[in-house]
């Protein structure tokens, strides 16, 4: 964790992990479904489990849970990379949105996402 995104006692400014967490949820559900534009709709049971402090390595990862027909939720945790321990996690619920409403959600066919 860098000084700029901590506040004045040393610890991690939440805010700060939301956008990263946004951005994560974003490119999990994109990675999954490559034909689809998605925005984030809601957060669900987020939950700061621990304090990050100045100087921590904080991994985000995203998985993708839940898929249903206009949305997907994707589940975003980060994790302290020295100690291993979780500090933050929650559930983003991403849309397909094209032009302006929800669409469903397109699943890519083998021959795109075969590897040559």
């Amino acid at each position: 964790m860098f000084r700029r995104v901590a506040i004045k006692c040393g610890s991690f400014f939440c805010g700060q992990l939301l956008i990263w967490a946004d951005k994560t949820a974003y490119s999990a559900a994109t990675l999954k479904y490559p034909k689809c534009r998605f925005v984030g709709r809601a957060l669900e049971a987020t939950e700061f489990k621990t304090l990050a402090t100045n100087g921590e390595i904080l991994e985000l990862t995203g998985e993708v849970v839940k898929t249903r027909e206009t949305s997907c939720k994707v589940l975003v945790s980060a994790r302290d990379l020295t100690t291993g321990r979780e500090v933050f996690s929650t559930d983003f619920i991403m849309v397909n949105i094209i032009e302006g409403s929800k669409q469903p959600i397109q699943v890519a066919d083998a021959k795109t996402t075969a590897s040559a």
